[in-house]
């Protein structure tokens, strides 16, 4: 198992807190298109973006993060 970014998490968080894509977009990487990316799965955030999704959204890193299976 390794730890992996959580698209779904990130969607399922940003909505609870009524923040658009384009809200959180603001105060993360000023890209709703990146946003877009990370939600869909398209792109994976560094570290540090993980970072700050969570300061932005209020929770810690943790709830970002998911156990996936590694490739072998």
């Amino acid at each position: 198992m390794s730890l992996k970014f959580d698209p779904d998490a990130l969607r399922r968080l940003r909505e609870e807190r009524g923040l658009s894509q384009g809200k959180l977009s603001v105060a993360v990487t000023g890209d709703r298109v990146r946003v877009n990316a990370f939600e869909c799965g398209r792109s994976t955030p560094t570290l540090a973006t993980i970072g700050h999704i969570a300061d932005a959204l209020g929770v810690e890193y943790t709830a970002l993060i998911t156990r996936g299976e590694v490739a072998a």
